[in-house]
């Protein structure tokens, strides 16, 4: 019997948080990409995408070549890849992934139907989280959409520094602005997380009510904000 169960958790998947999460938001992730839309057609950018505890279930369900990761910690995909999904894997789907801490997200060339930032604006200083928007509005293309976390406080972070592994906080009114500037719409919605809150970002010209009806028409699941009050769990 194993007493503390974390022990035998590769370091990978501890590294960008607790054991039981890997799992548990792997499926959830994918969940919701599927009621927003995606398609294994589409194309899809996981920025911060760390040992691909999303990647790993989203790349195996797109088609090949339309999976791209960025992260600044290499080790972490190649343990994903040697530990999670393997090399054969790698080779039929043919993902892409660039290495940078700076935001960039015009690297690979393309533009994306979907944007994925799991709790990576939650430990992010202002300029960087602005970047995000201004570069995610670069790449997203006309009817794309972004779907991030951030941890939801009274006050913003003001500090320069990226904080990691603790988490820093915004109002959900300056992610709103941000994301404004550069061009986008942002709306928070109800989906589960222990301590962050989710958003759904995309160009001004996107219904998102739409979006988030064929969820609830197809699937019984109530994704937007007005329609949906419940607290987060």
């Amino acid at each position: 019997m194993i007493d503390n169960p974390d022990a035998a958790v590769p370091p990978h998947r501890t590294y960008i948080g607790p054991a039981e999460n890997y799992e548990l938001l792997s499926a959830r992730h994918f969940m919701l990409f599927f009621l927003l839309g995606m398609r294994e057609r589409h194309t899809f950018l996981d920025f911060g995408c760390g040992s691909l505890r999303s990647g790993r279930l989203i790349m195996t369900y797109l088609a090949p070549d339309r999976y791209c990761g960025i992260d600044p910690n290499r080790w972490l995909i190649d343990a994903a890849i040697q530990q999670e999904i393997g090399q054969s894997l790698v080779e039929i789907k043919r993902p892409r992934f660039a290495f940078n801490s700076d935001g960039t997200m015009t690297s690979f060339g393309i533009s994306f139907d979907f944007i994925h930032a799991h709790s990576v604006l939650t430990h992010a200083p202002p300029q960087l989280s602005q970047t995000f928007f201004q570069q995610a509005a670069k790449v997203l293309t006309s009817s794309g959409i972004v779907l991030a976390t951030f941890l939801r406080g009274d006050v913003d972070y003001s500090d320069s520094e990226w904080v990691y592994p603790g988490l820093v906080s915004y109002r959900l009114e300056t992610m709103q602005q941000w994301a404004a500037d550069a061009g986008l719409q942002l709306v928070a919605i109800p989906w589960p997380h222990r301590k962050q809150t989710y958003f759904v970002a995309a160009h001004q010209g996107v219904n998102l009510d739409l979006v988030f009806d064929e969820a609830w028409r197809d699937y019984a699941i109530k994704l937007h904000p007005q329609k949906n009050a419940s607290p987060q769990r």
